[in-house]
């Protein structure tokens, strides 16, 4: 679910204990993809259709064709967030920050720490993680800048708060993005 929520940039909340890849063939030898979910609550159900990924959960529908979906990234992503707490917080403040209508900062912040407190500093987890450190240090700095008023501390400077530019906003969601893949990358399957 965290990993639909991750590519849906939806705010999912839903945890299942399996995910698989399922394919079937019809007599016309066409195949369809689809994933096959594993509820831990017996008394949830949960529907995958041949043509189409769709979910079906306490009244919210997720549907999407198949062919456009990365089924095996939204399979290895989910079984890595399974295995990694980090991984899972992360995944977890980037579908905060989607849900928020305002973008508040908070979260992305957060997944740039949390990358630095895993890998001892902001340099290491930088080389790490294959991101310059200018471009972390710069989204860092623009969640905190107290003069952006969706910043983790809005009007503690002197001066007008401001909204957050187009680009800046930009760079913090594509460090952010970064951080997760390449966090991801190293876990293991």
């Amino acid at each position: 679910m965290r990993a639909i929520a991750d590519r849906e940039k939806q705010l999912l909340s839903a945890e299942f204990s399996y995910t698989k890849r399922v394919k079937q063939s019809d007599a016309a030898g066409r195949s369809e993809t689809g994933l096959h979910f594993e509820e831990r609550l017996p008394e949830m159900r949960d529907e995958v259709s041949w043509t189409k990924v769709s979910h079906v959960k306490l009244g919210a529908v997720l549907v999407e064709r198949s062919e456009d979906t990365d089924l095996d990234g939204i399979i290895q992503l989910s079984e890595r967030t399974r295995r990694s707490p980090s991984l899972q917080r992360m995944v977890d403040w980037k579908s905060e920050f989607y849900a928020d209508s305002e973008k508040k900062l908070g979260p992305l912040y957060n997944i740039f720490k949390l990358a630095e407190t895993e890998f001892g500093g902001p340099a290491k987890a930088a080389s790490t993680l294959g991101i310059s450190r200018n471009a972390l240090d710069d989204a860092s700095g623009i969640t905190n800048n107290p003069n952006i008023r969706t910043s983790r501390h809005p009007g503690e400077a002197a001066g007008e708060l401001r909204e957050i530019t187009y680009d800046e906003l930009t760079r913090c969601q594509q460090i952010a993005e970064k951080i997760i893949r390449a966090y991801a990358a190293r876990i293991p399957l």
